[in-house]
C-alpha cells in the first residue's frame, strides 16, 4: 500500500527540516563543517528523526512520571486528612488480601459509601421502572387512540352530519368512557348547549 501524496510530501518535508536541524546542531556541538554529501545529509534526517522520537518518548515518560507523582501525593494527602467522622486518612482505601476488593479505613465511611450505592441502585431500577411504565403508558395511549379512531364517533363525515346537540352528546358520551363525569349546561343565547367535564 503507498502512502498518499500529502502524506508522503509531509514527511519528506519532515525529514528534510529534521535534517536540517540535526546537522546544524551537530556541527555546532562537534566544530565540523556542514557537509555537502547527500549520504550526510540522510545521516542527518535520520539522526533528526531518532532526537525526535527519544525526545517524545522522554517527554511521554515525564508525563507519566508526573502523574504517578501527583497520584501519590493525593493519596498522601488523603492519608493524613481527617474524614467527616474524625478519623484520621478515614477516606483511605484499604485493600483486601483475600478477594481483591477495597474498603474506606473509617467504618461510618464505608458504610456511608455503601448506603450510597445502595440509593444509587434504587433510583437506577426506579428509572428503569418508571420508562417502562411511561413506554406502556404511551402503547396503551396509541392502541386506544387507533380504538377511538376507528370507531364511527371520528369519521368526519359522519360528524358533520351531525345536529349540535347530538355532536355535544357524542362528546359526552366519549368524555364519560374516559372516566369523566359530564354534566349538560343549558342552553345559552346563541342556542348552544354546553357540558363541563
Amino acid at each position: 500500500m503507498g502512502k498518499s501524496p500529502n502524506k508522503l510530501s509531509e514527511i519528506i518535508a519532515h525529514t528534510i527540516v529534521f535534517a536540517a536541524f540535526f546537522g546544524v546542531v551537530f556541527c555546532s556541538v562537534t566544530g565540523k563543517k556542514i557537509s555537502s554529501n547527500p549520504f550526510v545529509w540522510v545521516g542527518y534526517g535520520i539522526g533528526g528523526w531518532v532526537i525526535t522520537f527519544v525526545f517524545l518518548g522522554l517527554m511521554s515518560l515525564i508525563r507519566k512520571t508526573v502523574s504517578s507523582i501527583r497520584q501519590k501525593i493525593s493519596e498522601t494527602k488523603a492519608a493524613k486528612e481527617p474524614c467527616p467522622h474524625s478519623v484520621v486518612g478515614g477516606r483511605t482505601r484499604l485493600k483486601h488480601m483475600l478477594g481483591g476488593g477495597s474498603h474506606l479505613k473509617c467504618g461510618q465511611c464505608n458504610r456511608d459509601e455503601i448506603e450510597f450505592q445502595r440509593k444509587e441502585q434504587a433510583e437506577l431500577l426506579r428509572r428503569e421502572a418508571a420508562g417502562k411504565i411511561r413506554a406502556a403508558a404511551d402503547k396503551l395511549q396509541a392502541d386506544e387512540y387507533m380504538r377511538l379512531t376507528k370507531l364511527r364517533t371520528h369519521k368526519i363525515d359522519y360528524l358533520l352530519r351531525l345536529s349540535p346537540g347530538e355532536f355535544e352528546e357524542i362528546v359526552g358520551d366519549m368524555y364519560r368512557q374516559f372516566g369523566y363525569s359530564v354534566e349538560r349546561t343549558p342552553m345559552d343565547k346563541r342556542f348552544w348547549k354546553g357540558f363541563n367535564p
